[in-house]
């Protein structure tokens, strides 16, 4: 299939994510076939916490959006623009990569399914079972577009065969285990991943309040969540509070809420100093810190620059992305977009589609 193609075909599915995450009615003149696949995205949408109580229905439609926002023409030829193989495909022949998706957040394996699509390659996915049935709906969608792909994907639950090269995400734990049984083969395996914000003090105030979606989207559970946060010595954490009102209503949900309890109960029992806006924690922490459980935040005090840049440096491998106002330092992301990741900003800074366009049958 064309390239050309396959960028008029993801810049459709763009569209419809944005009208799903957006709300607004289908175009009336769509044939029936896609409009029964949409409904179904949609239905899968709105019922996705049945299955995963993480994945409300506003966490659904968030990612819908995110990966909307991504999906356009303009994006999907800049991006194939840097990979001069694919848009010479005689040059190569695709071979199967098998993906080991995770299930943190909502649809969250979707770019390495579209690097394989995208590449002219082969997909054989397996689904976490956090996150079963999202994209298979997508998928739905994607062959009411075009139906080609129907031979190019291959989702299932259960143990996968006949790949060619394996992507497989997880945890530190799990990375092990797909060392082991993927390591003959040519690979990409992952490992946990976290995010930080670099705070002066000195962030106009828009800014704070952005840091709250950083903080709060998806419960936490991203790798692009912020995790950390690094502080003058003196700043007073409490001012951000008032900034962050609108996200006190993830409390009201029941394993969060037992979450919050749990780490607050514990700190109190060891005596940890932190700070508490009746929704999040917020635990004082020495400059090793990176990692925090759901429900609390590392505090990192600094009193030098240089301590910053000692920070990074040291956990470099472990972040995903780094929230600050100096956007042009440590390649970082504005206030508010880490969740909106572009499709050159790859997971653990590994590209995939350099991978994928240099595999040889």
């Amino acid at each position: 299939m064309e390239i050309d193609r396959k960028i008029e075909d993801f810049s459709r599915l763009g569209e419809i994510f944005r009208l799903l995450s957006s709300g607004e009615p289908l175009p009336e003149n769509w044939d029936s076939g896609l409009v029964e696949a949409v409904g179904r995205l949609k239905k899968e949408a709105e019922s996705a916490y049945l299955f995963n109580p993480w994945f409300i229905r506003h966490n659904v439609l968030m990612a819908l959006g995110a990966l909307g926002a991504m999906l356009t023409t303009e994006n999907l030829t800049r991006w194939i623009q840097q990979y001069p193989l694919i848009k010479h495909p005689e040059t190569r022949k695709g071979v199967n990569i098998g993906v080991i998706m995770a299930g943190n957040i909502p649809l969250v394996g979707f770019h390495d399914f579209l690097c394989v699509l995208m590449s002219g390659n082969k997909l054989t996915g397996k689904l976490s079972s956090d996150d079963a049935r999202l994209l298979p709906a997508v998928v739905s969608v994607l062959t009411q577009i075009n139906p080609a792909y129907q031979d190019m994907i291959a989702l299932t639950q259960k143990t996968i065969t006949g790949f060619e090269a394996i992507i497989a995400t997880g945890s530190n734990n799990t990375s092990r285990y797909f060392e082991y049984y993927f390591g003959k083969y040519p690979h990409i395996i992952r490992k946990s991943r976290y995010s930080a914000a670099i705070l002066t003090g000195t962030e106009k105030k828009e800014e704070w309040s952005k840091l709250g979606f950083d903080l709060f989207s998806y419960f936490g559970l991203g790798c692009r969540n912020v995790s950390t946060l690094l502080v003058p010595q003196q700043f007073d954490v409490r001012e951000l509070f008032a900034f962050w009102t609108e996200f006190s209503r993830i409390a009201e949900h029941d394993k969060y809420r037992n979450n919050y309890i749990y780490r607050k109960t514990v700190l109190e029992m060891t005596g940890t100093p932190y700070t508490d806006n009746g929704y999040c924690i917020f635990a004082e922490k020495d400059k090793t810190a990176l990692a925090s459980p759901i429900a609390m935040v590392n505090i990192i005090r600094y009193s030098d620059p240089l301590q910053i840049e000692e920070y990074i440096t040291t956990h470099r491998p472990d972040i995903q992305c780094i929230v600050t106002s100096k956007t042009d330092v440590y390649t970082s992301v504005a206030f508010g977009q880490s969740q909106y990741p572009s499709l050159w900003d790859y997971a653990d800074g590994i590209d995939t589609m350099t991978f994928m366009t240099e595999l040889k049958k």
